[in-house]
C-alpha cells in the first residue's frame, strides 16, 4: 500500500530543495549585479552647462587666476576627442562672448555646504548656503545680487525692512496660507 502522506512529503520536500536552489542562484545573480554597481559610472564628457565656455588650465599653478593662464573653448556637438580629454574646468563665459569682459553666467566655487530647492514658483528656486555672516555682510550680498538680476530688487528691499530673507516651504503656494 502507498503511503500517500510520505509521498506527498517527499515531493514537498523536493520542491522545496528545488526551490532553494533557484533562490541561491538568483542571490548570486544579484551579489554580481551589486558589485557592477559598486563601480563608477564612466563619466561621459559633456559640458555641464551647454552655453558656457569650457577651458584648459594648469592647475599646478597655485593661482590660475590670470586671463593667459585658462585657455577658452566653447564645446560644441561632436567636439574633437583630443580636446575633450583636455578640457578640465567650464567656466562663467557665455559662449559667444569669450573675450572675458563680455557676458558670464554665475559659477562659484562655495566653500560651504550648499542646498538648492525648487520654489513652487516654476523654473525658480531658493538657495541656501551653510555659512553665518554679519548682518551688514549679507545686506552687500543681496544688494550685488539685486545688482545682477539674480534677485528682485523689491526681495532684497523687503527682506531689509524686515531684518532678514525668508523664502516659502517647499509645499507653500503663493496665495496659501500653511
Amino acid at each position: 500500500m502507498i503511503d500517500f502522506e510520505k509521498v506527498g512529503l517527499a515531493m514537498e520536500r523536493d520542491r522545496l530543495q528545488d526551490r532553494v536552489s533557484e533562490l541561491e542562484a538568483e542571490v548570486l545573480r544579484l551579489q554580481a549585479l551589486l558589485k557592477i554597481a559598486d563601480k563608477p559610472a564612466p563619466v561621459e564628457k559633456v559640458n555641464p552647462f551647454p552655453g558656457q565656455a569650457v577651458g584648459v588650465v594648469d592647475f599646478t599653478w597655485a593661482d590660475y587666476g590670470g586671463p593667459e593662464q585658462i585657455e577658452l573653448y566653447e564645446l560644441n556637438e561632436g567636439a574633437d576627442l583630443e580636446l575633450l580629454d583636455a578640457i578640465n574646468l567650464v567656466t562663467s563665459v557665455v559662449e559667444g562672448h569669450t573675450e572675458l569682459l563680455d557676458e558670464h553666467k554665475i559659477v562659484l566655487d562655495i566653500d560651504h555646504p550648499v542646498r538648492v530647492l525648487e520654489s513652487s514658483t516654476p523654473g525658480h528656486h531658493h538657495l541656501f548656503i551653510d555659512k553665518a555672516v554679519s548682518w551688514a555682510k549679507y545686506q552687500h550680498v543681496l544688494h550685488a545680487l539685486a545688482v545682477a538680476g539674480v534677485v528682485e530688487p523689491g526681495y532684497v528691499a523687503a527682506s531689509i525692512d524686515r531684518g532678514c530673507t525668508a523664502v516659502r516651504l517647499p509645499w507653500v503656494k503663493k496665495g496659501e496660507q500653511a
